[in-house]
């Protein structure tokens, strides 16, 4: 899976994940070379890997700037999940509705666990919940 240039990042999230062009560059770590080991799983649980992919096929179809009012699904207009700005602002919202113990968003479809997980981790180190960013992130 990948090419010869992606690395392995086990532990950083609820699982593992391949990172394209992702290189350890320290000879002194003790890491296969390749392998990146990390404690910072809010370097990877990022705004592009994870925050508007998650909210782009999630949240989108409903809840983007470019829809229109009748294919909204009911969707309130000002709710808008097109940014991280707007991921930030909804944060708490997005936490109950879509990533729950009983998830009520999307209505149709769903993601599955796992990645609701890694959405939740992204909320988390956006708001600077997690002790490896500093607050406000």
């Amino acid at each position: 899976m990948g090419s010869w240039r992606s690395a392995w990042l086990c532990g950083a999230l609820a699982g593992c994940v391949v990172v394209e062009g992702a290189q350890d560059t320290d000879p002194d770590r003790d890491a296969p070379p390749g392998l990146i080991d990390t404690d910072d799983r809010c370097a990877l649980t990022t705004w592009r890997t994870v925050g508007g992919p998650f909210l782009a096929t999630w949240c989108g179809p409903c809840h983007g700037t470019a829809v229109l009012p009748a294919d909204r699904q009911g969707a309130p207009e000002g709710v808008v999940l097109d940014t991280e700005d707007d991921a930030h602002r909804w944060a708490d919202r997005i936490v109950v509705r879509a990533l729950g113990d009983a998830p009520t968003m999307p209505p149709v479809g769903a993601p599955d666990a796992d990645t609701r997980a890694q959405m939740a981790a992204y909320l988390a180190c956006l708001a600077g919940e997690d002790d490896s960013v500093p607050s406000g992130r």
